[in-house]
């Protein structure tokens, strides 16, 4: 069994998702979930070790990834935790709340499979990243073609969280980003209640209604100095509310 010293998980879902552990007791026979971290929205990645979340270094592990408002997905995969070791299990989930795919993608002594060690990585991989921005060397004919090649396939996402659901498209303009541009469509329990295009001059839009029992105020936002499309809110059930502040776009 090959010995690991962290996990890390990237969330390609749109839900939000947290890792967690899972350690196998000798003595008991049984699997413990201990802690993890906290949550990882749409498009973001998180490594942590599971000696820091109260793993015994020599057990056995195995992940365990706690959905938020879906089901929760536990990896097939076990290995043994070594404090110490370079080694990184690396693993995505997708799909929907209640129909999502964990997918194991390795170990590897560096974790090139969600971005950098111990952090959040952009929605879009090193290589996207550098294609959309690095246009060093390249002549206007070239940047033109690039422009008009993004602006008719923009990039475009889907994701939820518990009852909300959201389609985005994004129209990059590479040349100058306040340029750009979003079409989101933002839904509770299926019923649309914003529809809205973003850029810089129009860079908000608000509900506030109530939607099959559900009370929903949000705030739909683009914020281009830290490249995120934004919902924030709450929630109102009947006896119960909930804040929620979401990035559902990197760029």
């Amino acid at each position: 069994m090959q010995e690991i010293g962290k996990i890390s998980l990237k969330n390609n879902g749109g839900f939000v998702v947290r890792l967690e552990f899972e350690h196998y007791n000798d003595a008991t026979g049984k699997w413990i979930r201990t802690g993890g971290t906290g949550d990882i929205t749409v498009g973001f990645s998180k490594t942590a070790s599971p000696g820091e979340h109260g793993v015994p270094d020599g057990c056995m592990v195995r992940l365990h990834v706690n959905v938020i408002w879906g089901s929760d997905k536990t990896s097939t995969e076990m290995f043994i935790y070594k404090s110490g070791s370079n080694n990184v299990a690396g693993y995505a989930i997708s799909g929907t709340t209640l129909n999502n795919h964990l997918e194991f993608r390795g170990v590897s002594s560096a974790n090139l499979f969600a971005g950098p060690m111990d952090g959040d990585s952009d929605s879009i991989s090193l290589e996207q990243a550098n294609a959309l921005f690095d246009y060093s060397g390249i002549s206007d004919e070239q940047m033109d073609e690039v422009k008009a090649n993004l602006e008719s396939s923009p990039l475009a996402q889907s994701g939820s969280y518990g009852p909300i659901s959201w389609d985005v498209g994004f129209h990059l303009d590479p040349k100058d980003i306040t340029k750009s541009s979003v079409d989101v469509k933002i839904s509770v329990l299926s019923f649309n209640i914003i529809n809205a295009h973003l850029d810089a001059q129009n860079p908000k839009a608000t509900a506030d209604l109530s939607v099959g029992g559900i009370g929903v105020v949000a705030e739909l936002g683009v914020d281009f100095s830290k490249r995120l499309v934004y919902l924030r809110g709450t929630l109102d059930f009947d006896a119960y509310k909930k804040k929620f502040d979401l990035t559902i776009l990197k760029f």
